[in-house]
């Protein structure tokens, strides 16, 4: 029983992490929030460090970097 009820919170956390990436990403209207908001949602949801390195015009831009530090997470975004 104790590892149902397990179970059914990460499946309650997921699904409210994702719910609100779908709302955080429609109120975005540019590639770097988007960017922003999936590299945040990522790392509270995998709770890992997360790099995206975006590709503009065939060329590896600056990285943007969202760390987990303790709980909390923290974005450091890099892009021009």
């Amino acid at each position: 029983m104790n590892q149902n009820a397990k179970s059914s919170a990460q499946t309650a956390y997921r699904t409210k992490i994702m719910l609100e990436t779908n709302q955080l990403l429609q109120q975005e209207n540019n590639v770097e929030g988007i960017i922003n908001v999936i590299n945040h949602q990522l790392s509270r949801l995998l709770k890992k460090d997360m790099v995206f390195y975006p590709i503009i015009n065939n060329k590896i831009e600056k990285p943007v970097i969202c760390m987990m530090e303790e709980k909390n997470v923290i974005l450091s975004t890099m892009m021009k």
